[in-house]
């Protein structure tokens, strides 16, 4: 009878933490992007890469850096939580690299996302104008 009591308190017990976490969805979100010279159009390496979402740092699963071609991609997961029926949240993008003025980018979404679970894609270029 004490084991089916412990056992009974331990289900009531996980079903409490479950209801009190409630459900959430993520969108998934992919970027793409490519960083040129604002004077030549040439690519750039070793951008730095940043994501705010609604003004908080937002980091990609590992620190985002432009390639030698100057792109680069990253993908980022974003909870229904953020998006609001009657407001969007404000997505901004952050390059940065010694040399260069940073620049912020507003990647914010135009609409709610659909239900569907195919990742959102951004398709960036930017221009960064030297020091």
């Amino acid at each position: 009878m004490g084991t089916y009591l412990r056992g009974s308190a331990v289900i009531t017990l996980a079903l409490l933490v479950l209801s009190l976490a409630g459900c959430s969805f993520v969108y998934e979100y992919e970027l793409f992007g490519t960083v040129k010279t604002a004077k030549d159009g040439q690519p750039i390496k070793d951008v730095k890469v940043t994501l705010k979402v609604n003004g908080i740092d937002y980091g990609f699963a590992k620190p985002l850096f432009s390639a030698k071609d100057g792109e680069f991609d990253g993908r980022f997961g974003i909870s229904d939580s953020e998006f609001s029926p009657n407001k969007l949240p404000i997505f901004t993008l952050t390059l940065s690299k010694a040399g260069f003025v940073d620049e912020e980018i507003d990647i914010s979404p135009k609409k709610q996302p659909g239900d569907t679970d195919e990742p959102r894609r951004f398709i960036v270029v930017a221009y960064m104008r030297s020091k």
